[in-house]
Formats: C-alpha cells, structure tokens, sequence
C-alpha cells in the first residue's frame, strides 16, 4: 500500500504544475457548482416561506420575482468570482 502511494505521489510529480492546475481548476469549478446550488436551494425554500405567509395575491408574486433576482445574482456573482480565480490559476 505504501508502494502504491509513492508511486502515486511520484507519477503527480512527474506530470508537473499543469497536473496540479488542473486539480485547483477542478476543485474550483466543483466548489462553485456546489455553492450555488446550496444558495439557490435556500433562496428557493425561503421564498416559498415567505410567499405563504403573506395573504396578497400581489405581493406573494412580488416575492417570487424578488427570490429569482436574487437567485439570478447569487449565480452571476459566485460564477464570476470562480471565472476570475481560473483566470489567476491560469496565469
């Protein structure tokens, strides 16, 4: 087993710092996936909450357009932030 875990180690080695790009890149790309389906998920049931509790038709609407912007945002900007940090991982 001990065997297996340095020739592992060493064929990482071997394949240099794109290898290790490449995992961060993923890990990023995983982690941002990840955060925004979380965010999404919450933003979702707290505005079904909040929608019914509230006893105009109206305003119950207005709580569900106010929860898709905010779920529209959280995306953008978790999608541009881990855009930026592929960027930098990059070079």
């Amino acid at each position: 087993m001990d065997d297996l875990v340095r020739s592992t180690l060493a064929a990482w080695d071997s394949l240099g710092g794109v290898a290790v790009s490449a995992a961060r890149i993923a890990g990023i790309v995983l982690l941002a996936w990840l955060a925004v389906a979380v965010a999404q998920r919450g933003i979702r049931t707290l505005r079904m909450r909040i929608s019914t509790r509230l006893d105009d038709r109206e305003a119950a609407k207005r709580a569900e357009t106010l929860g898709r912007v905010v779920r529209y945002r959280v995306a953008v900007v978790v999608t541009l932030i881990a855009g930026m940090l592929v960027l930098a991982e990059l070079g």
